[in-house]
């Protein structure tokens, strides 16, 4: 969901969403398990996604995603480069292949072994 902050003219308040943020498309819902109890882990992720040009974020839970900003298409197989970094853990590159094809979003799940 886009941000919202107020905006006031001529005297009147309204509330403007950002629509770069509502205009992006999932391609990537993944999330981080400790490889002891394959559960989500319990530290924040900071995750780096290649190329640049899409958008990875870290949801809460263990979870992130990756994502297609408004200007950025690919229109063929693209190989992505997900970097996955948390405290306590061995730092992880995730190769993924994306087809044009797809059901997206793609949907993967991550081990992290602890340092």
């Amino acid at each position: 969901m886009g941000r919202a902050y107020p905006v006031v003219c001529n005297g009147r308040g309204y509330t403007a969403v950002d629509d770069n943020a509502l205009m992006q498309a999932l391609l990537i819902a993944g999330r981080a398990l400790d490889d002891i109890d394959n559960k989500p882990l319990a530290v924040a992720l900071r995750v780096v996604v290649k190329p640049t040009s899409l958008i990875a974020r870290f949801v809460g839970d263990g979870r992130f995603s990756v994502a297609l900003g408004p200007d950025a298409a690919f229109h063929g197989p693209v190989n992505l480069t997900i970097t996955l970094e948390a405290a306590g853990y061995v730092s992880k590159d995730v190769l993924v292949a994306l087809g044009v094809g797809p059901t997206l979003p793609h949907r993967i799940d991550v081990l992290l072994h602890h340092l």
